[in-house]
């Protein structure tokens, strides 16, 4: 088991958004994570990441106790984070952007590495690296901000609504990079997505949050078949 949340309770000041949340992922698993606006799926993922320190309860990654650790020390472990909204470095170059995904590395050899890796998923980022990120479309920048996150070579990827704001085309694109990171790379993800066709295609097992409670769990393939999505979405 990569990820481990045992009960865990957090939200921000003196406001409690997700409650007693109890989730867990396989190495190598693709999870999903669904629910209304305003559910807690994204103070959930900024809770895993160390953003949000939780109330109460606990988050294990690779069997090492994570929560209450600040961001960076957990990125160094071995877990990043893609937030919604194409969040890039709109006024630095796509090379500089990537860079920045692992600003804390020295070895030359190693970040020309992590660059290629990048490249090779999105041959578009490197016929682009020398423009600057704002110029280029939401679903190039996007790419981009999936790319920032692997520059560290994570065990474990939390992306949060990376088709939000996207064509169609570049969804499919983006979907399909996703699978391919978890395969090629054997980076386990854990994905909060509103598009429940492309979600429920590449996901192993998918949780439903409703009002900051886990109330739904499933295989992806039987999901539906036992509980409403209406109920969750």
């Amino acid at each position: 088991m990569i990820l481990d949340i045992r009960n865990v309770t957090a939200g921000y000041s003196k406001k409690t958004v997700i409650e007693d949340v109890s989730l867990n992922i396989n190495e190598g698993e693709i999870v999903g994570l669904i629910g209304h606006n305003g559910a807690g799926k994204s103070t959930l993922l900024s809770t895993i990441h160390g953003q949000i320190k939780p109330s109460s309860g606990n988050i294990y990654f690779r069997e090492e106790k994570i929560s209450g650790l600040r961001p960076e020390e957990i990125v160094k472990k071995g877990l990043s984070y893609i937030p919604q909204g194409h969040q890039v470095f709109k006024s630095l170059t796509v090379l500089d952007n990537l860079k920045m995904g692992c600003y804390f590395l020295r070895n030359k050899k190693e970040i020309y590495e992590k660059l290629e890796v990048s490249y090779k998923l999105f041959p578009i980022l490197k016929e682009r690296e020398k423009q600057k990120a704002g110029t280029m479309s939401g679903g190039q920048q996007q790419m981009l901000a999936v790319a920032m996150g692997l520059m560290t070579s994570p065990k474990l990827l939390l992306i949060d609504e990376p088709s939000i704001g996207l064509a169609p085309s570049f969804v499919q694109t983006v979907m399909d990079a996703i699978c391919e990171i978890n395969k090629t790379l054997g980076t386990s993800i854990l994905i909060v997505e509103q598009n429940i066709d492309h979600l429920f295609r590449i996901a192993n097992r998918v949780y439903g949050l409703r009002r900051g409670k886990i109330v739904a769990h499933d295989d992806s393939e039987t999901f539906t078949q036992n509980y409403n999505l209406l109920e969750i979405m």
